[in-house]
């Protein structure tokens, strides 16, 4: 994409309670997919990285275990701080987290919702094999919309495509981009070296939106963020050509891919003194 790959990861804040309005939750299979990776330890302490206004944060907060959720937006952790303030056992923090100072071998579960490809993984992946404890689990997902299950949503993939041809590259494109995606994060976590049992799951689920909501879930999306609004208005104008053959609501096929690793022996510390990672 032409926009810098650093300044989308903060498009999001812009339009917080759009975001936390239209923007989906995930299924509940994520739920027991992820804690069948869990140690029992009895306490699961649990870091979120990319909250976002706490979609993901949701789920996992029904477990009743501590949680600290985390974003680069002070608008979006506003809003999940708003939406989950009946779940004392969440805890918020702003910043990066390549950035953060965050204690060693803190977390039994690092989870990352929709974020974690706008993290730089030569920093990201270390950072999270030093911050899990040894055999904790790292669960990275996304949704992603399938257009090529059905002709129509081809269509308006191909409207979108037209408009932003950088989205080419992204997940929703394409099966072959889909399929090299997940490749993608098996090979980094293979390659960082630190984590064992590196498996993906691709959950599937139906999203339904009536036209408009669909048409705002678009706007939230960086790739189109990103763009002059010009064109973001000749795309919504040619998307809302081809609903008028769609059925209201869309049903929107979604796969969620989920990526599980675990983390191996830890190393975050040559000294014992040493008690935070950065």
């Amino acid at each position: 994409m032409s926009a810098d790959p650093l300044q989308l990861g903060h498009t999001f804040g812009t339009i917080p309670d759009l975001y936390d309005a239209v923007r989906p939750g995930y299924p509940p299979a994520i739920l027991s997919e992820v804690l069948g990776r869990v140690p029992e330890t009895g306490t699961i302490r649990i870091l979120e990285v990319g909250c976002g206004s706490g979609q993901a944060t949701r789920l996992f907060a029904t477990l009743g275990q501590p949680i600290y959720a985390t974003d680069l937006s002070p608008a979006l952790v506003a809003v999940a701080r708003q939406r989950l303030a009946a779940f004392p056992n969440v805890q918020f923090g702003v910043g990066g987290f390549e950035q953060m100072t965050l204690p060693a071998r803190a977390y039994d579960l690092l989870v990352s919702a929709q974020a974690f490809h706008w993290v730089d993984l030569a920093v990201g992946l270390p950072k999270a094999h030093r911050v899990l404890a040894t055999g904790g689990t790292l669960a990275l997902f996304w949704n992603f919309t399938h257009y090529d299950a059905d002709p129509l949503l081809g269509r308006i993939r191909d409207v979108c495509l037209r408009h932003v041809p950088g989205l080419v590259g992204w997940p929703d494109a394409s099966e072959a981009r889909f399929e090299g995606f997940t490749d993608g994060w098996l090979a980094a976590l293979r390659d960082a070296g630190t984590f064992t049992g590196i498996t993906s799951t691709v959950i599937l689920s139906t999203l339904d939106y009536s036209h408009d909501r669909f048409q705002q879930l678009l706007t939230t999306y960086s790739w189109v963020q990103s763009q002059p609004p010009a064109v973001q208005a000749a795309l919504l104008h040619d998307i809302a050509v081809v609903l008028r053959e769609a059925p209201d609501p869309l049903s929107l096929p979604t796969r969620t891919l989920l990526v599980l690793a675990t983390n191996a022996a830890d190393s975050c510390a040559a000294s014992e003194n040493m008690q935070y990672c950065s």
